[in-house]
Formats: structure tokens, sequence, C-alpha cells
């Protein structure tokens, strides 16, 4: 693991990420605001890279990528996706209540509900452990390129 300093860093950079395939180091002190310490972001990004939680271009001359990509790993850190060997169970959960928000939310309509309610109880149908399977294997797959 990292220091917990170095926390709110790899948070600002997958903010970023999260919008862009590749980031600057001047974008993360950008997003980390007003009166942040630029040598301290760059040594959490240099810690972060060497500890795979980013990627990116690098050049010699600094420790840290000057474009910065994620990874697994750092995806997994940063917005708690699964992990291998994470519970499956947890993840199903996580789905069936992804599901219920959205047939709640008002947004959505009836024929969109009439569906996702077909999906929820096909979930329920299969069990929570396969679900959770299957979904965890499917993010695992997404996060390292391959997608379908």
């Amino acid at each position: 693991m990292y220091f917990p300093e170095v926390e709110p860093v790899l948070e600002a950079t997958y903010r970023l990420l999260s919008e862009s395939d590749s980031v600057s180091p001047e974008d993360v002190i950008t997003e980390m605001g007003e009166g942040t310490d630029a040598d301290h972001v760059r040594r959490a990004l240099a810690q972060l890279y060497r500890d795979d939680y980013i990627s990116g271009q690098d050049v010699e001359e600094y420790p840290w990528p000057i474009r910065i990509e994620a990874t697994e790993k750092g995806l997994q850190e940063a917005a708690g996706w699964p992990r291998e060997g994470a519970s499956r169970e947890a993840e199903a959960q996580a789905f069936l209540r992804l599901l219920d928000e959205r047939i709640a939310d008002q947004a959505t309509t009836e024929e969109e509900r009439g569906l996702l309610r077909q999906i929820r109880e096909g979930a329920i149908g299969v069990g929570t452990k396969v679900i959770g399977e299957v979904l965890a294997r499917y993010l695992i797959h997404m996060t390292r390129g391959n997608a379908p």
C-alpha cells in the first residue's frame, strides 16, 4: 500500500482520469486546489508510479510520468473496483443496489423500470455468488483494456 498523505493525490488523479485517458502532473496539482504543495504532489505521483497505482509516459529527468494513465491497481484503490479474490457476494449486492436506485429514479421511464426489474429478478434467480463472479471478471477484464 502507500502512505496516507498520497491518498488525496491518487483520488484527484483518478477523478481527472474518469474524464480523460491521460492527465499531466500539473492537471493533478490544479485539481487539488489552491494552496496545494506542487512538490508534494509530484513526490506522491512518483510513489504512485513506482508502486503501479498509475502508469504513463515518463522521461529520465523525473521520477513521475509526464502523462499519467490509469492502472488496474489504481482503479481498484481509487474507485473501489473489484479485486481478484474480493467478496463476490458484496459485488453482487452492490449491483442489486444500483439496479434498485435506477428503478427508483424518477428519470427512469416505465419501460426501463420493467426491464430493470426483470434483470434484477433474473440476477436473484441465478444467485448473488454467480452474479458477483461475472461482474468481477467483467470489470477486471475491462480494466486491463480488453473491452468486449
